[in-house]
């Protein structure tokens, strides 16, 4: 190759290495926010994620999210659009991960091929600009999770929504709450008095008048 050619080489492995990096700082932000919602250890959290795939990590913090994120609607909702973006830009991660690569003109291309009952091979070509917005999106995601975390460990800290079943089952004034298949069954018996769509309506009397 003539020295022009090593250049945009050099240039392409900068680009994925530095996607690769990036990614993997977000996504152990990921591990630490499990870690610290779990009140885990450094080293319990680390085991624990190193066990547990990138979609079960964002339903996890998604539940807990949902669970203890009631200090606003709109809060909450913007909070769980930021694990939904991750789970998105995974998309991404994947196709650097597992896809042969070669210098474009301006980029990078990507020889993609995809085969789930049908054949098709994408043209995918990443530009100088698309690499630094995806670098900008998974900086601005890795801060978002420090208000994830915070919105969590606040809540929890100060107790669920007043009324709620899960207040009742969980809350630490009442003790722990039980544990093994009995607990199981008391969470979704709550649940389902609790529940709107649980109220039986008796049916109205069919009895023909006299």
């Amino acid at each position: 190759m003539i020295d022009s050619d090593v250049e945009r080489f050099h240039k392409a492995f900068r680009l994925i290495g530095e996607f690769m990096f990036h990614w993997a700082s977000l996504e152990s932000k990921l591990n630490q926010t499990v870690s610290t919602i779990l009140n885990m250890s450094a080293l319990e959290g680390a085991i624990l994620t190193a066990n547990i795939t990138l979609r079960d990590k964002i339903a996890l913090v998604r539940t807990f999210l949902n669970l203890y994120g009631t200090a606003g609607e709109v809060e909450v909702k913007a909070l769980d659009k930021i694990l939904i973006e991750i789970s998105d830009l995974s998309n991404d991660r994947n196709i650097v991960a597992h896809n042969m690569f070669a210098p474009e003109r301006e980029g990078v291309k990507f020889y993609i091929t995809k085969a789930k009952g049908k054949l098709s091979l994408p043209k995918t070509i990443w530009s100088d600009s698309d690499f630094d917005k995806k670098l900008d999106r998974m900086n601005r995601l890795e801060t978002g999770l420090d208000a994830v975390i915070a919105a969590i460990q606040g809540n929890k800290h100060r107790g669920l929504k007043p009324g709620s079943t899960r207040n009742a089952l969980l809350s630490p004034a009442d003790g722990p709450a039980p544990l093994g298949l009995l607990g199981f069954l008391a969470l979704h018996a709550q649940e389902s008095q609790d529940s709107p769509q649980s109220v039986v309506k008796k049916p109205k009397s069919t009895k023909t008048p006299k």
